[in-house]
């Protein structure tokens, strides 16, 4: 069967392909749209209902971050927190003598050309294109998902993922919205066979994180398993096949000239704790942190030998670390029955493409954190939520219980993230 009539069996017109003039559609913006407005007004709410955690001066820095005052700093400042300190340092100062070599370079430059047009205030820059980013993605992954599985489930895939409990970083002065947008771009044109643009798309990821290397995998599947690679420029398809380790080997190349290391952005990780481990080993690690998580939560014990930070209470850190841990936990839970369900409904493409950056987190634990940063990595892998918006297509009061629960989770991290609590 072919993909034009993969659902219900009936040839799309080109109208319902694009997403253009659907009713559907226009509901998954808004959605997109609305859920935005949320976490703003979360944010401007945790300010004045709750006083935020102190931090050093190392985070704070007014001349490029927290720059507004009053309910505009409010609603805005929140999302400048943590990493989106260090892009924006990125964004004024560059890498001098590689430092910040971990943030890739295209959102900081991305960031710096929008704050042309708003004079050259990078906070609201950075908040302005994320949050256009994710919109455009919303759009795109709208289309790429009614043209194989139909409305409702695009739809869901796009409330899940405006709803999912992580999503307010596509908000945030954070490269999520923009590498979520260039994947799914990648994979808009893979979908049309356009191997050479896909090729684009994927080398522009790869300079903005490390994980656009990874859409070489479902490029190379296409590649191989098409009918098309004898026609056309023949020579330019095998080629497109070298464009995403060509981003990723151009900024290493940059890291040599200003740092004097091609893979400074690697081994400045372990500056943040990180270590090379075994999947099994960091799943293992990660299911006896959930573990104690679970029970410092309802009983007030925590783990043994957890040592505090320097200058925090040891119990502050022993209730942030169990909360990050479970949060942890529950997003490596949802993307591997993501992963399950997808396996026989999406193409393999999406579902090879979706486990390997599950699996980037896996290899890279943290003593404290065995799997840092896996709430935010599960965002991109955009399969994932197409498993989930099929999987409760015909069940609407489980989308439901769904979409008020995330919801509601959504609401508490968006809090603690604009109190400058850890999230992910």
């Amino acid at each position: 069967m072919s993909a034009e009539t993969a659902h219900h069996g009936r040839p799309r017109s080109h109208a319902t392909i694009a997403g253009l003039g659907d009713r559907w559609a226009l509901a998954a913006l808004a959605v997109a749209a609305g859920s935005r407005l949320l976490v703003a007004a979360v944010c401007l709410a945790a300010g004045r209902l709750f006083t935020a955690q102190p931090v050093g001066s190392g985070l704070r820095y007014p001349a490029w971050a927290d720059t507004f005052r009053g309910t505009l700093g409010g609603l805005l400042n929140p999302l400048t927190h943590y990493d989106g300190v260090w892009f924006l340092h990125v964004v004024v100062q560059g890498y001098p003598r590689g430092l910040f070599a971990p943030f890739f370079p295209l959102y900081p430059l991305a960031v710096r050309g929008a704050g042309l047009l708003v004079g050259h205030d990078y906070e609201l820059a950075g908040i302005a294109l994320s949050t256009a980013c994710f919109l455009v993605a919303a759009a795109l992954l709208y289309g790429l998902v009614e043209r194989d599985f139909g409305h409702r489930a695009a739809f869901g895939t796009v409330l899940f993922l405006s709803v999912f409990p992580t999503s307010f970083f596509f908000s945030a002065v954070y490269s999520e919205s923009l590498f979520l947008l260039l994947s799914l771009a990648c994979f808009w044109c893979l979908r049309r066979d356009w191997l050479v643009l896909a090729g684009v798309a994927a080398l522009l990821a790869a300079l903005t994180r490390v994980t656009g290397v990874l859409l070489l995998l479902p490029m190379a599947m296409a590649y191989f398993g098409s009918s098309k690679r004898a026609t056309g420029r023949a020579w330019a398809r095998p080629v497109a096949l070298l464009l995403p380790p060509l981003g990723l080997l151009g900024y290493c190349l940059f890291m040599w000239r200003v740092g004097g290391d091609p893979v400074l952005w690697s081994t400045d990780e372990s500056d943040w704790g990180r270590h090379l481990a075994a999947p099994t080993s960091t799943v293992w690690h990660a299911l006896r942190a959930a573990g104690y998580a679970v029970r410092y939560i309802a009983t007030g014990h925590p783990a043994p030998l957890l040592q505090a930070y320097p200058g925090e209470a040891l119990s502050f850190v022993q209730h942030e670390i169990a909360v990050v841990n479970l949060v942890s936990f529950l997003a490596l839970a949802f993307a591997v029955w993501a992963l399950l369900a997808g396996w026989r409904r999406l193409p393999h493409g999406y579902t090879v493409y979706a486990a390997a950056l599950v699996m980037v987190p896996l290899l890279q634990p943290r003593a404290q954190i065995p799997l840092m940063s896996m709430p935010r990595f599960v965002l991109c892998a955009f399969p994932l939520f197409i498993s989930l918006g099929l999987a409760t297509e015909r069940r609407p009061l489980l989308r439901t219980v769904l979409v008020v629960g995330s919801t509601a989770a959504l609401i508490y991290l968006t809090g603690r993230f604009a109190l400058w609590l850890f999230v992910a």
